[in-house]
């Protein structure tokens, strides 16, 4: 019981520094002034270091998050906690102009461990979105600045959505799992517009938009092995579903933040995106793993084009119109010796992968794709399958075309995974 309520201490504790950054830009891209902000890679740093894999993934030394029915590959006594951070560095171009930021953040946060034989059970939060960005333009007409002074132009927006989940799965004949997840989506997004003008007798103007959004899905997943022949080879397939609800909360506007108009309940007119994903891989015992995913959510069917605070439509002259994300995604990872008692770096997890993503919105008809390259390793600490996980994850996104804002990045994970034994039964002579 003592471990009980240090682990729930721990993911309460661990879930405040997440909370709490609603204050901070927890991202920082001009981009994530359109729709619900910049998506999030999905996954652990464990997912992140193999290009984002893990559909099909049965791994019983950590936790997947990306498939529920994955909760049940695990030591039957075993307790699992995984905590994830993130350092994300990018340059910015457009034109000759240029840019970068680096931000920290709490990436992931779950718990897992077993209920009866077979089923297992996790708990934990990820963030879905962030929303960050500080842009200024300044107007160079004389014939305005004659008349007005000086004029300044401000957009500013901050804000995240995050995903508590909890599920549960069960294995059946030793092959097949099969889990269910509950998700509750929920947070606050704000982007403000400011103009400012030089002259003391014309006032400025101050308007924006706040989102307060919630929403309840269901994420089915289903996963199956079957050994190939004599020499360890285990195939493995898996796939997951997940509902679109609708989004409940209100985004509301301001003007000079007195009045208040044009309030929209979401409701009625807007839903998170679903999503289908599938995937396959191919092991050798704990020697080595390859695996393929593709998966596809279509934003383009959920309205978010008809609200203002989402579609964003004016800004910058650019036409916002969602539309259906998909992503391909490979990692390959290899064990030299798991067991070996001489050599420490036999015994690391070494990890390759790659990925390219469309993205879920377009601007005057351009897409924003995505393409990356992963490595990463997991050092094991101390004895079980305690671990520590590094990603290093190098790609861009966007391109300089159609006036676009081009974004080159270097993001590193650190992965805290902990593994213990709380669960066996004691013994008498």
């Amino acid at each position: 019981m003592s471990k009980i309520l240090a682990a729930v201490f721990f993911f309460a504790a661990a879930c405040l520094p997440v909370l709490a950054q609603d204050g901070a830009f927890s991202a920082y891209t001009p981009y994530s002034i359109y729709g619900v902000g910049d998506l999030m890679q999905p996954g652990t740093a464990y997912n992140k270091s193999m290009g984002g894999v893990g559909v099909a993934t049965r791994n019983t030394r950590y936790i997947n998050i990306l498939n529920p029915a994955a909760v049940t590959a695990r030591d039957s006594l075993s307790f699992m906690a995984d905590y994830s951070i993130a350092l994300n560095n990018t340059y910015f171009r457009q034109g000759d102009a240029h840019g970068a930021n680096t931000r920290a953040n709490v990436t992931n946060i779950a718990i897992s461990f077993p209920i009866y034989r077979s089923s297992a059970a996790m708990l934990g939060i990820v963030p879905l979105s962030s929303t960050g960005y500080k842009i200024y333009a300044f107007t160079e007409d004389p014939s305005i600045i004659n008349q007005a002074g000086y004029i300044v132009d401000g957009w500013e927006g901050q804000g995240s959505i995050y995903q508590l989940f909890g599920a549960a799965g069960v294995t059946f004949w030793k092959r097949l799992s099969l889990g269910v997840e509950g998700i509750q989506y929920f947070g606050k997004i704000e982007k403000d517009f400011t103009r400012a003008f030089g002259k003391s007798n014309i006032l400025g103007v101050e308007s924006g938009r706040r989102m307060t959004l919630r929403g309840t899905a269901v994420k089915a997943g289903i996963q199956y092995e079957q050994p190939i022949g004599s020499n360890g080879l285990v195939l493995a397939v898996g796939a997951t579903y997940k509902n679109s609800p609708k989004m409940r909360g209100f985004a509301e506007s301001y003007v000079d933040t007195l009045t208040v108009s044009d309030t929209v309940r979401l409701k009625d007119v807007a839903r998170f995106a679903g999503e289908v994903a599938v995937g396959v891989s191919l092991r050798s015992r704990e020697k080595w793993r390859l695996e393929l995913n593709y998966s596809r959510s279509d934003w383009s069917a959920t309205g978010i084009d008809a609200v203002k605070g989402f579609a964003a439509t004016s800004t910058f002259g650019k036409s916002f119109s969602a539309s259906r994300q998909e992503a391909y995604r490979a990692g390959f990872e290899i064990i030299p010796n798991a067991n070996d008692i001489r050599y420490y770096y036999r015994r690391l997890a070494y990890r390759v992968g790659a990925y390219y993503e469309k993205s879920y919105f377009a601007l005057d008809g351009n897409r924003l794709d995505t393409f990356g390259i992963t490595v990463g390793a997991t050092l094991p600490v101390f004895q079980l399958s305690n671990g520590l996980t590094f990603a290093l994850d190098v790609g861009q996104r966007g391109s300089l075309a159609g006036d676009l804002t081009r974004e080159r990045f270097i993001n590193f994970s650190i992965g805290f995974n902990a593994y213990d034994i709380w669960f066996r039964k004691p013994q008498y002579n």
